[in-house]
């Protein structure tokens, strides 16, 4: 199925994999964020969503931040680095999960 369905404060969003840019951190919540720069407050920690979107083409890149990598389209080198997105956003990558995402990305760590 290439739609998850999201609780929301007035109940459940059943949302395109494709459509979702990425989800940052907020407490115990998450906000998601879409293409077109639009957000949803969601019940679900960044864990959960973690859980849920494992094996989905999702990757934890900091402790804020879940995102879709088919929304990646260039990494910024650092000492985490940073992802710039389709829409042109930038995230940061911390150091803890960088080797994850090149791993993700099928990216050689020699070559970063």
């Amino acid at each position: 199925m290439n739609r998850i369905p999201i609780p929301i404060h007035e109940g459940i969003e059943f949302v395109l994999l494709q459509e979702i840019l990425y989800f940052k951190s907020n407490g115990n919540y998450s906000i998601l964020f879409h293409p077109e720069k639009t957000k949803k407050f969601t019940l679900r920690s960044l864990k959960e969503l973690e859980r849920q979107l494992e094996g989905r083409g999702f990757c934890r890149i900091h402790h804020e931040f879940l995102v879709n990598l088919s929304h990646i389209v260039r990494y910024y080198k650092g000492d985490g680095g940073e992802v710039e997105l389709t829409n042109g956003e930038r995230l940061a990558v911390s150091r803890g999960k960088k080797a994850n995402l090149l791993s993700a990305l099928r990216l050689n760590g020699d070559l970063i």
